[in-house]
């Protein structure tokens, strides 16, 4: 799965991260663990966490 992440101005004091993943989805939120090519871990503002396989 191929992802890429952008950080986005939510407000003047929080920021977020958004990934656009291949198949169009968006997920936006606060990347909590990153392992370099393996997995990507972020959670959203509704408490979700979704890990990413890379």
């Amino acid at each position: 799965m191929m992802c890429f992440v952008f950080p986005a101005m939510l407000s003047a004091q929080q920021m977020i991260d958004v990934v656009y993943l291949k198949n169009g989805s968006i997920i936006r939120g606060v990347i909590v663990e990153q392992v370099p090519n393996k997995s990507l871990t972020i959670k959203t503002a509704d408490g979700n966490v979704f890990v990413l396989q890379l």
